[in-house]
C-alpha cells in the first residue's frame, strides 16, 4: 500500500500514515501569528525538523503518523528505536520521501522544499 509507510521494530511491523489525521494531530502543535491572525503551522515545523535532522521532530512526525493504525507502538519504543538506529540519516530521508509522496502533504513538502533550496540559494550568493 503505497499511502502506508511500514517499519519493523522489534519484531513487530507497524504501519505509519501521513492523512488528514496526521496533519490533524501536527498542524496544532506550532502557531505563528502573522497580520494579527493565529496560523497553525505545525506540519511545516516538523518538515523543517526533519530536513535539519532534528530527532524530536522525527520522532513526533513517526508517532503522529502511527496514532490510529494498528499496531500502535509506544512512544518510548519508538524513542529507543531512533537511538539505536544503525542509519538515522536513512530514516529521515525515508520519512521526508513517504510524507513528500503522501497526496495530503505532497504539495505542501514540494513547497516547502522549493522555499528551502531558494534560501540556500541565496544564502551561498549573499
Amino acid at each position: 500500500m503505497a499511502n502506508v509507510m511500514e517499519l519493523t521494530i522489534g519484531g513487530t511491523v507497524y504501519q505509519f500514515k501521513a492523512g488528514f489525521s496526521f496533519i490533524r494531530e501536527v498542524e496544532p502543535l506550532k502557531t505563528q501569528v502573522q497580520n494579527g491572525m493565529k496560523q497553525d503551522v505545525g506540519v511545516n515545523f516538523i518538515l523543517a525538523g526533519l530536513h535539519d535532522g532534528d530527532a524530536e521532530s522525527l520522532l513526533t512526525a513517526l508517532d503522529k503518523m502511527n496514532k490510529g493504525q494498528e499496531p500502535r507502538i509506544a512512544r518510548e519504543k519508538l524513542e529507543e528505536y531512533i537511538e539505536e538506529c544503525d542509519d538515522i540519516e536513512a530514516l529521515f530521508s525515508d520519512t521526508l520521501d513517504f510524507l513528500k509522496n503522501a497526496n495530503c502533504l505532497k504539495k505542501k513538502v514540494k513547497s516547502f522544499e522549493k522555499a528551502v533550496a531558494e534560501l540556500e540559494a541565496k544564502n551561498a550568493i549573499g
